[in-house]
């Protein structure tokens, strides 16, 4: 009995180790973070195939490092809408896909998809639905029909979108995004970089700290 029972707390234990590395690994990877950011190396950045939101032509940059099927960048989505809001008309948002593939197997679709809705000039309402369908698209096997109906839930045309989808028309884009986030030393999502500092999530507080101080510079 004695052997059968420390058997069995052996095992227990080891499970205890395994669920504690996975969340730990989990938690590096994705969830936010809202402390202090770290202050970037050398980045680079090619807003040549962006989508971008705010102004245009503003002088201070964030760059957004974001994966479609991250739950931790859905939950960051609310805090970056309200700096969207608040300061879109001092401050330009870039959008760049960084999907986590490794961890998430639909994210570069997803990805890919966004951007067939940007050539229809919907990026950020695709964007939106995906990530409020996120629960529902997230397993699945076979995209085309989930994601085709979320395009003609915003008023795209679908015959062009599923072609575009089909095509994969986007995906050199999306790897070219995920290429420069490499360099760039990006490793989990969503990540932030601010006036030369990175940050890994960031409520509606936040952004007001942070982007109030990168324009007072």
């Amino acid at each position: 009995m004695q052997e059968t029972t420390n058997k069995g707390l052996i095992v227990g234990t080891i499970v205890a180790v395994v669920a504690i590395f996975g969340a730990l690994t989990w938690a590096l990877i994705s969830l936010p973070s809202d402390g202090p950011g770290q202050v970037a190396g050398s980045l680079t950045f090619d807003n040549t195939n962006a989508p971008i939101k705010g102004n245009a032509d503003a002088a201070l940059e964030v760059q957004i490092y974001s994966d479609l099927q991250c739950p931790a960048c859905k939950a960051s989505e609310p805090g970056l809408k309200y700096a969207i809001d608040k300061y879109g008309d001092r401050v330009k948002f870039v959008w760049n896909d960084f999907p986590l593939m490794s961890i998430h197997p639909n994210a570069r679709n997803a990805a890919n998809a966004a951007r067939c809705a940007n050539d229809q000039g919907k990026f950020w309402e695709y964007t939106d639905q995906l990530f409020n369908n996120q629960s529902a698209w997230q397993g699945l096997s076979k995209l085309d029909e989930a994601f085709t109906a979320y395009a003609v839930a915003i008023g795209l045309n679908a015959e062009s979108f599923s072609q575009c989808f089909a095509d994969k028309t986007f995906d050199s884009i999306v790897m070219n995004d995920v290429a420069e986030g490499n360099r760039n030393a990006i490793r989990a999502t969503p990540t932030f970089v601010v006036g030369g500092k990175v940050y890994n999530g960031l409520g509606a507080q936040d952004w007001d700290r942070i982007l109030t101080a990168a324009l007072a510079q």
